[in-house]
This record gives structure tokens, C-alpha cells and sequence, in this order.
């Protein structure tokens, strides 16, 4: 009930129209997830706001997936991490694994729910083999059907594990340069293992990229699909902007030569 009535006041009192769900156990209770679901349904929220949230990919069944599209959830994102499951139990214990993140795609996707979510490269112990297999889930993912798929160079940060992992390699500390800390650090990363070559490791981080962007073309050809009309729309005054950006460039040029004629 407070849920429900926590997105009621969003939607009358701010006009808000999709709502991101940042609790990652929002589907593991799925008793509490009906009763949430059933309260929404009953109220006048239904067809007035949208949601996504972040399950877990071994949580994910074709209930959760109907529970979720009936509250409007049209949106998943999951931090798959890697396609290796060595490293995943090295990231996250025997919670998940490879399979269940590939399961996870293909059931949202066959309920039709936009799958998003992220790739990690360069944890501990991680070798090229294992990063080969984070690009092979990567084209897994394109091929089935996910909407988006991100990838971030592992950042220790501190009170976290990777933290005192990095303490330990002494590549950071308490007083250090905190810029340092992000997570494309792609020519720095701090917690790749000492047996990876760094220009091999940035060769293949930089092909995740390469296979990353295919995404974009998926959202493009989605946003077609979907919206045909607001699609043309939107192509014919960003054809109409770079037309205008060009007219202007070429006028503040011929500004600029009879200014220099005059001088």
C-alpha cells in the first residue's frame, strides 16, 4: 500500500510518467510483488505511468516477467558482468550464472521487455580467455534480442571488496588522486591481473566496444518499429537542425571574410 501510494503522489503531484525502480530485490519476494502488482492494477495509475527495474537474472521466470508487464514495466536492466562463470563466482558467489543471465534475456525478450545491462572487464584473477567469453555472451545478447548491453573497466571503490584488493596491490589509497577512479579507465586499469598484457587487454576491451555499438542500431530500428510516425518526425527536424547549424556555420564564415576584407 505505501508503494502504491508513494507512485500515486509522483504521478498526480509531479506529473511523472516513468518511474526507475532502483531496488535490486524488488522481485524476490514474489508473494509481495503480486500483492504490489494487484493494488496497481486496481488503482487509476494503470496507463498512466511506466516502470523499469533491476531483477535478478536468476529470479527471472515467465511469472516475474507477467507480473511485471502487468504493472507496466517495460524496461529490465541486469549486471551480467561477464560471460565467464569462473569470474562470475569470483564477483558474486554461486548466485548466478552464465546460463541463467542468457535465460534471463531470451524470457524477458520473448515477454517483450526492453533488456538492458552491463559487462565488467578486468577483474582479479581475469584472463583474456575470460574476457573472450564476456564478448561471445555480448553477441549472444545482440543476437537475441537485447536492447542494450554497456561495459564499464572494474573500479575499485572504497568500503567496497575490490577496495581493499587494490589496497593490498598498492594502486590506491586513502589520500590518493580520485579521478583516478573511473570506469573507463581504459589505459589504467587497477585491478587487472599482473599476467594480462594491457595492450592485449585494451585491444579487447576496444572489440566489447565495437560489438556494443551494434546496440544502437537495435534502439533505431525498435524506435521504427514502435513509432513509425514520431520517428519520421524526429529524422525530419534533425534533418531541418543540421541544415540550420550549416547555414549558420556558413554565415558567421562570410562574416568572418568581409569583416577581414574590411580590416
Amino acid at each position: 500500500e505505501y508503494v502504491i501510494k508513494q507512485i500515486a503522489d509522483l504521478v498526480s503531484n509531479y506529473r511523472v510518467s516513468h518511474i526507475q525502480i532502483w531496488d535490486d530485490l524488488f522481485v524476490a519476494n514474489k508473494e509481495r510483488l503480486r500483492e504490489i502488482v494487484a493494488l496497481f492494477e486496481c488503482s487509476s495509475l494503470k496507463g498512466s505511468v511506466k516502470f523499469n527495474c533491476q531483477p535478478r537474472a536468476n529470479l527471472i521466470n515467465d511469472e516475474i516477467c507477467e507480473l511485471l508487464k502487468r504493472m507496466d514495466c517495460n524496461i529490465v536492466l541486469f549486471g551480467f558482468e561477464s560471460g565467464s562463470d569462473r569470474i562470475l563466482r569470483y564477483l558474486k558467489g554461486d548466485n548466478v550464472t552464465v546460463e541463467q543471465n542468457r535465460n534471463a534475456i531470451k524470457i524477458c525478450v520473448k515477454h517483450g521487455m526492453r533488456v538492458q545491462g552491463s559487462v565488467i572487464f578486468g577483474s582479479p584473477t581475469e584472463t583474456l580467455e575470460d574476457m573472450q567469453k564476456t564478448l561471445d555472451f555480448i553477441d549472444f545478447a545482440h543476437a537475441s534480442g537485447a536492447n542494450r548491453i554497456w561495459s564499464f573497466v572494474m573500479t575499485p571503490f572504497p568500503a567496497t571488496k575490490m577496495w581493499e584488493i587494490a589496497k593490498e596491490k598498492n594502486v590506491v589509497n586513502d589520500d590518493m588522486d580520485w579521478s583516478l577512479l573511473t570506469h573507463n579507465a581504459l589505459d589504467n586499469p587497477l585491478l587487472l591481473d599482473s599476467s594480462v598484457n594491457r595492450d592485449k587487454f585494451k585491444k579487447i576491451f576496444l572489440q566489447g566496444k565495437k560489438k556494443l555499438n551494434r546496440f544502437k542500431w537495435n534502439k533505431v530500428i525498435s524506435f521504427l518499429k514502435s513509432n513509425p510516425i514520431s520517428a519520421v518526425t524526429y529524422f525530419i527536424s534533425l534533418a531541418f537542425l543540421y541544415l540550420k547549424m550549416q547555414f549558420l556555420n556558413i554565415s558567421k564564415k562570410s562574416l568572418r571574410i568581409n569583416e577581414n576584407i574590411t580590416h
